[in-house]
């Protein structure tokens, strides 16, 4: 049965710990509880934990300095923390707990809906780690036993030339040996014939001599089409001058393990295969070039894939840190000035404040950004749609903007028909829509450039456009855009996190709608979404 992941949760009062147990009362999770720093850091040592709840105030060691001394040790050094705190409640003591190494800071009273998503997400990080150790056991296992079967395959290949070279010492047995060979060269042949793998053999002017039917089948060729067939005709011309050196060194009686090349089937088509090519000797002279190869086309497209998604994560779990660090040092900063009482001009402190205010709010999209991602992944994303006019919707998303544009001197423009009909939408997350379409707008748009939004009825959809006068996006950017983590070239000079736009389809599509884009390097970009009417 497979092991349910651990939660370690801390507090000195049982009744805490029994309140966030029953939170997670749905969660198919194992708790372990600590009833102090030093006994939670026991546990450490005797399990491997997904994610830690701790409280802050305990005695002797609080939790600031448990998580601390956990940040120390290899073991837990990764290990995510979220502090859950009813004493510890101001800007100040979130900033230390984050400074300590805890990825996140709950005060009370607990919104559960809320812990449970940001637990969840951390769940799944860990099943995704777990599953990745076990998908590596599994391939290295694999890889031994095929090595193995082609150890055995060379073995009998041995014992067939020792056999030869005992009929050609043996002229008094000579018809009977004969007849053991042929029978034996039967069984082998019936042997390679029928493998999965495919088997070649080459001369020395590089004309196929063997090939089994696998070899045929894959690559689409019939026995009559070996006559006229050389190796160099079923090989990419990027790798044909390695692969003529590679049969050079073959013929002087090297041989090669765990060779990756590419053949080209008689329709054209590439093949990626993986195996291993030696020499066949006969009285000192090079007789052929055997090989054994297995078709790995479809494993590469596979491990493409992973790399690129695990490239994409990396950089999405960078980006984050990266937005999340500027607004923490701001608060901080400036909220020790305003509480060491250095600052007493009012006008400064005002101005502080505004800068607080403003950290806050961009720590607040990029918190909201990851939790509309774990409600996308778990399906509890939700549209809640009333009666409501989209051109004010846009209007307050232009307003809630405004400031932003105003720091870059950009101008936005409406253009809206005075005759648009009301809607029923969810106006949250419209506002959402728009708001980051203008967002992004802004931040790749030129000093002093312009942004127009257009709203109107076309046909029998609503069209909203956002058009800029901006850097543009290259075709090979343009349909991987919406795709989550996605972020485009010039994006690591601009704040964010890659979710935005993915979000964005999926509020766009919860409406029955459809979102596109139209941009050329150097003269900007449009986006432009439309709502069907006929659900109004």
């Amino acid at each position: 049965m497979k092991e349910k992941p651990k939660v370690l949760i801390v507090d000195d009062k049982i009744e805490n710990l029994v309140t966030l147990e029953r939170i997670f009362s749905d969660m198919d999770v194992e708790f372990v509880r600590a009833l102090s720093g030093n006994e939670a850091l026991m546990h450490t040592l005797e399990h491997d934990f997904a994610i830690a709840l701790l409280d802050v105030q305990m005695p002797e060691m609080d939790g600031f300095e448990t998580v601390e001394l956990m940040r120390q040790d290899k073991l837990t050094k990764h290990l995510p923390v979220i502090f859950v705190s009813a004493i510890y409640t101001e800007d100040y003591h979130k900033i230390r707990g984050i400074a300590s190494g805890a990825v996140d800071f709950i005060t009370k009273p607990i919104i559960p809906d809320i812990l449970r998503g940001k637990v969840r997400v951390f769940l799944e990080l860990y099943e995704y780690r777990l599953s990745l150790e076990e998908e590596i056991v599994r391939r290295a296992e694999a890889e031994e036993k095929i090595q193995e079967q082609y150890d055995e395959i060379q073995i009998h290949a041995h014992e067939l030339e020792a056999s030869n070279e005992e009929l050609r010492n043996t002229q008094e047995k000579l018809i009977g040996l004969n007849r053991e060979i042929q029978e034996s060269e039967e069984r082998y042949s019936d042997l390679f014939d029928n493998a999965n793998d495919l088997i070649q053999s080459v001369d020395a002017e590089g004309k196929f001599v063997y090939v089994n039917t696998a070899w045929l089948n894959a690559l689409g060729y019939d026995k009559g089409d070996l006559e006229h067939l050389k190796f160099a005709d079923i090989m990419v011309q990027e790798e044909l001058a390695p692969c003529l050196d590679l049969f050079e060194r073959t013929m002087r009686g090297e041989q090669f393990n765990n060779v990756q090349i590419t053949f080209v089937t008689k329709h054209g088509a590439e093949m990626c295969v993986e195996g291993n090519v030696g020499a066949r000797i006969k009285n000192g002279e090079y007789v052929a070039a055997r090989g054994i190869f297995r078709d790995i086309t479809e494993r590469i497209i596979a491990e493409e894939k992973q790399r690129e998604l695990d490239a994409m994560k990396s950089e999405f779990i960078s980006n984050v840190s990266h937005e999340l660090r500027p607004p923490l040092h701001s608060l901080k900063g400036f909220t020790k000035l305003l509480v060491s009482g250095k600052v007493d001009d009012p006008k400064t402190q005002n101005e502080f404040l505004a800068i607080v205010d403003k950290e806050s709010d961009r720590l607040g999209d990029l918190i909201d950004d990851l939790l509309d991602m774990s409600r996308l992944e778990s399906g509890r994303f939700k549209i809640n749609k009333e009666v409501i006019s989209l051109k004010n919707i846009i209007h307050d998303a232009v307003e809630r903007v405004g400031s932003l544009a105003s720091e870059k001197g950009i101008t936005i423009t409406e253009e809206m028909n005075s005759e648009l009909p009301e809607m029923e939408v969810d106006g949250k997350r419209m506002g959402q829509v728009i708001t980051n379409l203008l967002s992004n707008a802004i931040k790749y748009n030129q000093e002093n450039g312009s942004i127009t939004v257009k709203s109107e009825v076309s046909n029998s959809d609503l069209l909203v456009q956002v058009s800029d006068r901006g850097i543009g996006i290259s075709e090979d950017d343009i349909p991987q855009l919406f795709e989550r983590f996605y972020r485009v070239e010039a994006s690591d000079r601009i704040e964010g996190t890659g979710l935005g736009l993915h979000i964005t389809r999926q509020i766009i599509e919860a409406h029955s709608g459809r979102i596109w884009i139209e941009s050329k390097l150097g003269e900007g970009s449009t986006f432009s979404f439309t709502l069907p009417l006929r659900q109004n």
